[in-house]
């Protein structure tokens, strides 16, 4: 947003023009997340594929996003392309009420599926692992009976259920994010449920 500024050193400018452009956008895998999907962390399970040399996707993350944040920044990105797949792996911050999934987390997982509708775009989900201060179950059985593809991450660590604490040593110590082994775990997961990224 707003204009770019350009400032010349020992010349002069004129009738210029400026051109920015993104080649993430042209990928037809686009992946949308929030802290777990840092690059450069140890304890993210991206870090591990680009490990392996997997960077075939448009990334689009931030910790503490949630899905309504998410949402906007597809909105903008869609003005510039549109993928094949849609990678759509937000709800860990719009933790799900005390017998429902989170609402916020809910109306936008229905206009995503609308928007993929619309464009023919496949969406892919993920169940969110429950944490000891989380709670991501009923927004996992909305996921887990969609029909639409998932990557089962809750299944994966072991945190199916409202108040689990994973399995031994995938927890990190502030009992949220996952540890290094939990990254790594999370990382095979997405690579079993959705080998487009490796094909």
């Amino acid at each position: 947003s707003g204009k770019p500024f350009v400032r010349p050193r020992n010349c002069a400018l004129t009738n210029c023009r400026l051109i920015f452009s993104c080649k993430d956008y042209l990928k037809e895998i686009w992946a949308f997340g929030d802290s777990y999907m840092t690059t450069t962390a140890q304890t993210r399970y991206p870090y591990y594929l680009y490990g392996l040399g997997i960077d075939n996707y448009f990334l689009d993350a931030f910790g503490g996003r949630n899905s309504r944040q998410a949402l906007e920044s597809l909105n903008n990105a869609l003005k510039y392309g549109k993928p094949r797949y849609l990678l759509w792996f937000l709800g860990m911050n719009d933790p799900d009420q005390v017998t429902t999934s989170n609402s916020n987390w809910y109306d936008v997982y229905n206009e995503i599926v609308s928007i993929c509708k619309e464009k023919n775009i496949v969406p892919v989900f993920a169940t969110i692992p429950c944490t000891p201060s989380n709670n991501n179950f009923y927004k996992n059985r909305v996921i887990s009976y969609s029909g639409y593809r998932y990557v089962d991450f809750a299944k994966a660590v072991g945190a199916t259920e409202t108040g689990s604490s994973w399995y031994a040593g995938l927890l990190s110590e502030d009992k949220l994010h996952p540890s290094e082994n939990g990254a790594r775990v999370l990382a095979n997961q997405l690579l079993i449920d959705f080998p487009e990224l490796i094909n």
